[in-house]
């Protein structure tokens, strides 16, 4: 019983969350923000930017959301990956996924130090 409502938990803890997700979509760059609208997934997306536009991914396929690929479900029959770089980004979508699949640049220069996307 114990573990049944630790499950419970975990999955409200996904759901409900203290602040409203658009405030902090609206700080993303254009592209992203469309793609979380649209409820797809582009490279260049953080792993948060991904479950906010298609929801986390099923546990028992991806059992840890900090590894470098996800398994998704495009529907009850098929299921898509996306691949994440070092530095957390979305460097692939392999499958049938809802993305066009392109290589987006930074709207604005990257943050001192930070890395920026590269093309595959």
């Amino acid at each position: 019983m114990v573990g049944t409502r630790s499950r419970f938990n975990n999955t409200l803890d996904k759901v409900l969350v203290a602040d409203d997700p658009k405030l902090q979509a609206a700080q993303f760059p254009t592209f992203v923000q469309e793609a979380i609208n649209d409820g797809r997934v582009e490279r260049g997306m953080t792993r948060n930017q991904v479950i906010m536009s298609l929801g986390y991914p099923p546990t028992h396929r991806t059992p840890s959301l900090s590894a470098p690929m996800w398994t998704c479900w495009y529907n009850h029959w098929i299921t898509f990956t996306v691949t994440f770089d070092d530095a957390g980004l979305v460097s692939n979508v392999i499958g049938p996924a809802p993305t066009r699949n392109e290589v987006h640049k930074p709207e604005s220069p990257p943050a001192a130090g930070a890395p920026e996307p590269t093309a595959n």
